[in-house]
């Protein structure tokens, strides 16, 4: 399964959900309101101890084609499992660690890879962030997609941090908390190895 070749990445970016949406530009806003609906699917533990969510969201314009996307939440203090677990797992609280937290984001859509948002994100870009390494996983047609290139053409700017799919997630985000909280009840309490 995908998902699983995608736990082993590092993501991009450190900026709240509300930062992100904001920098994105108004046409990818106006496409992504074609897009229906954005669907968490679970939760992974980081090596260091943030909780990483797992989105799928299907493409507008290609009917039977799904896009991942990955959402890791960085809470401004320590990281998400000890901070709720110093809450005692209360949902109200950890609704708030999500929303204030930082975020590092990734989508496996073309134009995110392609059209200035991974290389804005990563080290070259206005945006600096953590860029992701090795290999990213398989798209159409099973290339690779493991090179960040310039986006001369598509973004010369380089103002572009979201594609429509990762604005689409960042719009339900928020409600989406109490089944992340359940599954960083479920991860807290597995030791990692």
């Amino acid at each position: 399964m995908r998902f699983k070749e995608l736990y082993e990445q590092e993501t991009l970016l450190e900026y709240s959900a509300k930062e992100l949406t904001d920098m994105s530009d108004a046409a990818r806003k106006r496409r992504m309101k074609k897009i229906t609906k954005a669907e968490y699917k679970e939760s992974t533990q980081t090596k260091d101890n943030h909780l990483k969510t797992i989105w799928s969201v299907p493409s507008a314009n290609h009917k039977n084609k799904v896009y991942e996307q990955i959402v890791e939440v960085i809470p401004k203090e320590s990281n998400a499992f000890s901070v709720v677990a110093n809450n005692k797992w209360n949902l109200k609280e950890f609704t708030n660690i999500v929303k204030s937290a930082d975020l590092r984001v990734y989508c496996d859509c073309p134009d995110f890879l392609f059209g200035g948002q991974k290389f804005n994100l990563g080290d070259l870009g206005n945006y600096k962030g953590s860029l992701a390494k090795g290999n990213i996983g398989n798209f159409f047609d099973g290339d690779k997609a493991d090179v960040t290139i310039e986006p001369n053409v598509k973004d010369p700017e380089r103002e572009h941090v979201l594609c429509k799919h990762l604005l689409k997630v960042s719009q339900v985000f928020a409600a989406n908390t109490s089944s992340m909280l359940a599954h960083a009840k479920k991860l807290q309490f597995v030791k990692r190895s």
